[in-house]
């Protein structure tokens, strides 16, 4: 101990400058200049001690945004334990002195806000978070609060406060935990030890008092909540975790609650393995068959020397595992061919003699994989006395030449897929190392460190190409060079400089596609504040105007509370200034002010999002405030309609979304609702949704899915379908809501989707990944396909349709897009940059996007180049919660009116206010939800997010999750947990909260075209060139706008049948006059109404060469409709519809029909059953079950009259029969 006093002595006298001296302290230095000794180059953190060594007081010198220390005090109970652990605060000056009035100055600070430099401090008397403790040595945690009066602990302790509460006790009678067993037995022709579940015959559960438990309760827990929103944990007597269980509220029974557990069992074999995993879905099985351990668990088998040998995810084959004489996984298997095809074989690992993976491969030398292969193998390596590859000067193995040897087995057959290299520069290809990069000298030894690579490009398994890769060093064994040799021929090389600490001070991106190309070259420069917080972020594209990408502000504590955004960075003003703010627990909360989009001359605030948690805006009673960190509600509002709209959601007790209901201005609309139910492992099994227009009233269903799942594969979804009937939302491939009589769905043995009726999708092709190589519709003359790397990543994707041959070729080249060989764009840390052809050369503009709290891009805007210094709004994107994209409002739908010879859009609705909205087209920009690029082409629908695709429509993964272990209490093909409003998954592998970094529309209008761009719809069917003014078709057939209208236009593209056969552009008006009656008794509604429309038509055939015109010469349609119906959980009724359309060159026709529909069903959710939008339904009746869970009985009264008077026009363009 003298010895450590006198080392501290030492450092005392070294630092000249602040420390208390009659304080024990230990304080650290870290240097952020190699050249500069002041304090402001150094990052000091003092922790003082008390006479019994406990750190009471920490303080980091100068921290603050204004050069202040930060200080945070700690304080223990009379017992030596942590009572409270409070927030850090900002003291008066820098000086590192110990402050004796530390705990009164934090309260200080936070009960005024005045000194954090945050015009949106949360307040708050309650500044730190408590332990309440067991009363016993043991010193157990009973109850766990978090800051802010809201999450305080209450005194006395009770259980009506919102903290985190833990219970330790023993398991009882009334837990009735099932007892299962795996009994291991060494199998010799296996090689493993095969165990088998056994659960008993006559002692089923666990004795009581034989397991600890844990009980959890969560910060939504209140004395009245009984079992929900508890955890329960079983641990046996060697700290193994054999159950968790949850609960919700099943029922009422004689007056006492009764809860549904949802199980998962963790079983383990007499050696401690983890052999069995049985999920809610199989826990409830009273009899476990061998079947239903396939479908629904997971399986674990392992040898002599406790390596796990074979495993079964639920609903996947057996996966083997091989591995040499130092336990290294050499094989593993089955996986796909990695070109697609069925063909299957094991993915190799080949190691250096210090076991670095030194390269990959797929082989196929056993024309089956099984546990018979596995042991074959097995005993090859076991026997083999070559286990490592060693570098020479060139190799050729599978093609390709590579500078590692091939003696270690496998050695034939093998199809290479990777290269990795160490130590040096004299690998095949090998680059010509520079002495300096950005003045930085570059490593030459380099000893340990990856410097090499290659990845294949799986175009084919006769090409032997792909990218090359190095890294160069600086001194001090950071990563300064990247650069990537493209399978094009092209590179990406990306230069970094470093300052002494390592912060990344400016980057140098060369790019080329091809080598024959002009390379593009951009510079990002960054800056930082004295306590090294990013301050700028500049972006430069070739000798071009330096634009400014962020500056960034901060509050006193290091929070982010403004950024703005864009323009060139010598001008003072930015397009953007956003701001942020947060609650005490540091939660997001806003993004601007939703209440004041804030006006500053001619760039206002664009956008305003908003999250409440434990405060609710509006008072419906089943979206309760929330403590546990699940969101209450959202807001949002755009400068396109300056409406403000929201969500709220309803979660059941396993945090799962189960309700989400649409407000409009304050108004509960219920226009974008979506609900949905789920079985015990997350699968959803019911699903609803409202669409289609933002109406104030009369909310339309557009989704009412029913979920059907395999018997065998439990989590493997059979068909879906939708009783509405209606085009929006889920496509269903039976029409009008009918019974569906086939399976919508196939999968193949590796659980990846290969059959989905409902988009045509005959059959999916996969790789040694697993993802997706050729999706074919119908024939292989319409199909999808996609080229990725040996790693999985995507390089390219083209789409081959009967009309329009091989189209849409798109490379993915290290963040650079291309379509057609030509440059769309590039990302940047605030949006993208577009790139626009004009003779022979790109001309760039900078796109801004702004993200929610999920990195959901829910606006791109840009300066308007016909307007200086003007914004537009070029996308605005609102979501359902599980990504489906809201339709209809804001820049989503196009109507546009003749405003002193120029368009100028307008909102649709009379319910909207008359305010222009500023728009431009959108270019092929397709990131959305998540972030995620949403794949459209020839009605896919599906969002890429790297390992798996993701489907909105019906909130599911094609695919098992690559690490579905890792969540087993849920199905492996859930999206997010079931709780899409706070988790993501950042690339399909793993859902987790959002972190900082994380945090459709097609119509167009001819005004907003600039010379030289080249526009497309989603499909690339059709394109406008402003240069030429000329539209173009299918197989380079022009057509040329023919026909303007005065009148209010809706612009519309449709392409429902764009696989038919003609296509066609067509161009109408119709002026209507009429009345309709309608009016409602209670759930009776009715409505009766005639009119008359005036019909000019015009057409124009692409393939055929023709038109077929008649514009204003009196055809006229009689239209008379009725319809009376009882709407709600009873929903029948009768509609019918007549018309008679003048005798013309037109073919008039008469003709009429008369239909009814009708649903049984009974629920307490507010959209469960509606009654069929268009009252156009196929004779017969509907029957659903569901579970009721609430009851509303209303009378609604209404009547009324409206009077129909306007001249409507629209532009078509589609393919028809």
């Amino acid at each position: 101990m003298k010895k450590i006093l006198f080392l501290v002595q030492i450092l005392s006298c070294i630092t000249v400058f602040g420390q208390s001296q009659d304080q024990n302290y230990i304080q650290k230095t870290i240097y952020r200049d190699s050249d500069t000794l002041s304090t402001i180059s150094k990052a000091i953190t003092i922790t003082y001690y008390d006479g019994l060594g406990r750190p009471i007081q920490q303080r980091a010198y100068g921290e603050s945004a204004t050069g202040k220390d930060i200080i945070v005090p700690m304080e223990y109970d009379a017992y030596g334990r942590p009572a409270k652990e409070y927030l850090p605060f900002v003291g008066q000056g820098a000086s590192l002195n110990y402050d004796a009035n530390a705990i009164s100055g934090q309260s200080t600070f936070y009960s005024s806000g005045t000194g954090s430099g945050n015009p949106t401090f949360e307040t708050t008397a309650k500044p730190f978070s408590e332990k309440y403790y067991e009363a016993s040595p043991l010193n157990r945690v009973l109850k766990q609060s978090s800051p802010g009066e809201a999450w305080a602990l209450a005194v006395p302790a009770t259980g009506s406060d919102r903290t985190v509460k833990q219970e330790y006790l023993y398991n009882d009678s009334q837990d009735n935990v099932r007892l299962f067993r795996a009994n291991a037995v060494w199998n010799n022709s296996f090689r493993a030890y095969v165990p088998s579940l056994q659960y008993g015959t006559t002692v089923n559960y666990h004795a009581v008092n034989t397991l600890y438990k844990s009980v959890i309760k969560d910060e939504d827990w209140t004395s009245y909540s009984g079992k929900e929103s508890t955890t329960e944990i079983f641990k046996d007597k060697e700290g193994r975790v054999v159950l968790k269980r949850k609960f919700t509220l099943f029922g009422i029974i004689g007056g006492q609650n009764r809860y549904k557990a949802y199980d998962t069992y963790y079983v383990y074999d007499q050696f401690g393995n983890l052999s069995y995993v049985l999920p809610p879905l199989a826990s409830e099985i009273r009899t476990i068959t061998e079947q239903k351990l396939t479908g629904l668990c997971y399986q674990y088998v392992y040898d002599h020397r406790n390596r796990l040998v074979e495993k079964r995810l639920p609903g996947k084959n057996w996966e083997f595992m091989v591995y040499d004489k130092q336990d290294r996984l050499i094989a593993s298997g089955p996986t796909l061919f990695p070109f697609g095809g069925n063909n299957l074989g094991w993915l190799i690992t080949k190691y250096d003699a210090i076991g670095r993976q030194a390269y990959t491969g797929w082989y196929n030398g056993h024309m089956s994989i099984s546990s018979d292969n596995r042991i074959a193998m097995q005993l090859a390596m076991e026997a083999s006395s070559t286990m490592n590859e060693t570098r020479v000067s060139s190799n050729m193995v599978n093609g390709i030449v590579i500078g590692y040897s091939s003696n270690s087995l496998p050695n034939v057959s093998l199809y290479l897929l990777t290269v990795t290299y160490y130590d040096d520069y004299t690998f095949p290809g090998h680059p010509t190392v520079p002495s300096t990069i950005e003045g930085q000298t570059v490593l030459t030894n380099v000893k340990g460190l990856q410097t090499g690579g290659f990845s294949r490009t799986l175009l084919n398994e006769g090409t032997y190409i792909g990218d090359s890769s190095y890294i160069l060093y600086d001194s001090k064994s950071r990563p300064i060079r990247n650069y990537v040799n493209s399978y094009l021929g092209g590179y990406t090389s990306t230069d970094t400089k470093l300052d002494w600490r390592g912060k990344v001070l400016n980057t140098i991106q060369k790019h080329k596609r091809l080598n024959s190309d002009t390379e593009i070259t951009v510079r990002n420069n960054f800056t930082y504040s004295a306590q090294e917080r990013l301050l700028t972020h500049t972006h430069q594209i070739g000798s071009g105007a330096i634009e400014m990408l962020a500056n960034n502000q901060y509050d006193e504590l290091g929070n982010l509370i403004g950024k703005g955004v864009g323009d060139v960075a010598s001008n003072s003003q930015r397009l953007q200034d956003i701001s942020y703010s947060y609650n005490v627990r540091g939660w997001l909360k806003k993004i601007n002010d939703i209440d004041n989009l804030v006006q500053i001359g001619s760039r206002p605030d664009l956008f305003a999002f908003g999250i409440n948690y434990n405060q609710t805006t509006f008072s419906i009673y089943d979206v309760p405030p929330l403590y546990n960190g699940n969101i209450a509600e959202t807001h949002w509002k755009s400068a396109s309609d300056n409406l403000h709209r929201s969500y709220g959601y309803v979660y059941d007790k396993l945090d799962r979304l189960i309700n989400s209901y649409y407000y409009k201005e304050g108004t509960l609309t219920n226009a974008y609702n979506e609900s949905l139910d789920y079985d015990s492992n997350g699968n959803i099994t019911w699903l609803s949704r409202n669409g289609a227009f933002d109406f104030q009233n009369n909310p339309i269903a557009i989704d009412a899915l029913e979920y059907a799942y395999n018997p065998s594969f439990p989590n493997r979804l059979m068909k879906v379908s939708d009783s509405t009937g209606s085009p929006e939302g889920f496509k269903d491939d039976v029409a009008n809501g009918d019974l569906d009589p086939d399976d919508d769905y196939s999968y193949d043995d590796f659980g990846n989707l290969t059959l989905d009726q409902n988009k045509g999708i005959t059959s999916i092709s996969y790789n040694h990944l697993n993802l997706p190589v050729k999706i074919v519709f119908g024939s292989e003359t319409n199909k999808i396909e996609y080229i990725y790397d040996a790693t999985g990543v995507k390089k390219g994707k083209k789409v081959t349709s009967p009309l329009l041959g091989v189209r849409g070729e798109i490379d993915y080249l290290n963040g650079f897009q291309y379509r057609d060989y030509k440059l769309n764009f590039f990302p940047t840390a605030e949006g993208y940059v577009r790139a626009t052809e004009v003779n022979n050369s790109y001309v760039y503009s900078y796109v801004y996007n702004y993200k929610d709290h999920l990195g959901n891009i829910r606006m791109s805007y840009a300066l308007d180049p016909q307007n200086p210094g003007q914004l537009k709004i070029l996308e605005e994107n609102n979501y359902y919660p599980f990504g489906l994209k809201h339709k209809n409002y804001s820049s989503d739908i196009l109507i546009h009116q003749q405003r002193n010879g120029a368009l100028a859009l307008r909102p649709p609705f009379p319910d909207d206010p008359d305010i222009p909205i500023p728009f431009v087209p959108v270019l092929e920009y397709n990131y959305k939800y998540n972030g995620k690029e949403y794949q459209d082409e020839l009605g896919l629908g599906v969002y890429d997010y790297g390992a798996r695709n993701y489907d909105p429509a019906i909130g599911r993964w094609m695919n098992i999750d690559p690490l579905a272990e890792t969540s087993r209490r849920f199905s492996p093909y859930a999206y997010a947990l079931d709780n899409p409003v706070y988790f993501i998954d950042p690339d399909g592998m793993k859902a987790m909260p959002p972190t900082d970094e994380d945090a459709e529309n097609y119509g167009y209008k001819l005004s907003d075209f600039k010379n030289g761009d080249v526009w497309t719809d989603k499909d690339g069917s059709w394109s406008f060139n402003s240069a030429t003014n000329t539209w173009e078709g299918i197989n380079g057939t022009n057509f040329n706008v023919i026909a303007e209208t005065q009148q209010l236009a809706e612009v519309t593209i449709t392409n429902e049948n764009w696989l038919q056969r003609n296509f066609v552009f067509e161009l109408s008006t119709m002026a209507s006059i009429g009345v309709q009656v309608g009016g409602k008794i209670g759930a009776v509604e009715g409505s009766a109404g005639i009119l008359t429309r005036d019909i000019g038509y015009l057409s124009y055939d692409v393939l055929n060469n023709s038109n077929l015109s008649r514009w204003g010469d009196g055809k006229t349609r009689h239209y008379a409709e009725g319809s009376i119906g009882i709407k709600g959980a009873l929903s029948a009724g009768l509609g019918g519809e007549y018309t008679y359309d003048s005798p013309d060159g037109l073919n008039g026709m008469e003709n009429g029909s008369f239909d009814f529909f009708g649903q049984l069903g009974y629920s307490g959710k507010t959209n469960f059953l509606k009654s069929h939008p268009d009252l156009n339904v196929s004779p017969g009746a509907k029957i659903k079950e569901s579970t009721a869970e609430s009851n509303c009985h209303c009378l609604d009264l209404s009547v009324g009259i409206k009077v129909l008077l306007g001249i409507e026009a629209s532009i078509k363009i589609g393919i028809k029969k």
